[in-house]
C-alpha cells in the first residue's frame, strides 16, 4: 500500500537517548533493526543507512549527506534485514515447535484512542 499524498505520512515516531551521542546512535540503530511496520512502504532502510553512515556518526553533517545515503542504497548496498526476515530465515524452531513470526508480535496498545 502506498500512502496517498492527502494524508500525513508520519505513521510512527521513534526516539532514543543515551548518556552521549554514540550511545543514543547505537540504541537507534538497534531499535531500527527491530522495528516492524507492515502494510505500507516505509523509509526504514534509509534511516538504518543514515544512522550507520560514518560521517553522520562522527557528526560531520553536510547538505549532501542525504543524497549520499540514498545513492549508496540505490547502488545495492543493503542495510540490516528487518527483524521479520531474521525470524523467517534463522528462527524456525523453538522447543521443537515451528512458530510463525506473527505469533511473536506483541500488541502494546490495548485501549482505544
Amino acid at each position: 500500500y502506498e500512502m496517498p499524498p492527502y494524508y500525513d505520512p508520519l505513521i510512527a515516531k521513534l526516539v532514543t537517548w543515551g548518556k552521549d551521542r554514540l550511545e543514543a546512535l547505537n540504541r537507534m540503530r538497534r531499535a531500527l533493526s527491530e522495528y516492524i511496520i507492515e502494510g505500507v512502504k516505509t523509509n526504514l532502510p534509509f534511516h538504518e543507512a543514515l544512522f550507520s553512515n560514518t560521517n553522520f556518526v562522527r557528526g560531520e553533517l553536510s547538505r549532501g549527506l542525504v543524497e549520499e545515503v540514498i545513492k549508496k542504497l540505490k547502488e545495492g548496498r543493503k542495510v540490516k534485514l528487518p527483524l521479520i526476515n531474521r525470524f523467517e530465515k534463522e528462527i524456525n524452531v523453538v522447543s521443537g515447535w515451528k512458530i510463525s513470526a506473527r505469533l511473536m508480535e506483541v500488541n502494546y496498545f490495548q485501549g482505544s484512542p
